[in-house]
């Protein structure tokens, strides 16, 4: 039986891998994002994303209702990690059709997290369902207090 629940992935890029190993994807013209290909290897296949997730928040955001380019130069705006609320399609239903808001602070949130390192020790990897609301809030904050790269932000995207 599926239980319906929405993934808070927090995912730090590696020093031995090129970005975080998925592809963002959106219809041109539609508002809503969903995740394309996720490399198996990747921090953000470590930190819990998975190919068809739809993105809900970015950084504790909700990017819903924004441009492909917009939620992209929201990834982007910390360099080294970002904090992704994404949520599969079955379980996006389930929430809409029982009138319940997916954010960071719902009930039963799954939080994840990658290591540090494609080789860091296994516990580095454990989920984070310990750590407080406070804490997951304040994790949040810092992921978007940091203030974007101007070129990071004006790399090409593509609507």
């Amino acid at each position: 039986m599926h239980v319906p629940r929405a993934r808070l992935c927090e995912i730090c890029k590696w020093e031995d891998f090129a970005g975080y190993g998925f592809v963002l994807n959106g219809v041109h013209g539609k508002f809503g994002q969903f995740i394309g290909e996720v490399d198996p290897v990747s921090p953000a296949h470590a930190a819990g994303v998975r190919e068809n997730d739809v993105l809900i928040e970015v950084n504790g955001v909700n990017v819903l209702s924004e441009s492909h380019t917009t939620v992209v130069s929201r990834i982007k705006s910390n360099p080294d990690r970002v904090c992704l609320l994404v949520v599969d399609p079955e379980s996006k239903k389930y929430f809409e059709k029982h009138c319940i808001v997916i954010d960071s602070y719902m009930e039963g949130l799954e939080k994840l997290r990658c290591p540090q390192s494609r080789h860091a020790q296994e516990d580095e990897c454990n989920d984070i369902n310990t750590a407080t609301g406070t804490e997951i809030r304040q994790r949040i904050r810092s992921l978007c207090s940091i203030q974007a790269d101007d070129s990071v932000l004006s790399a090409h995207t593509q609507d």
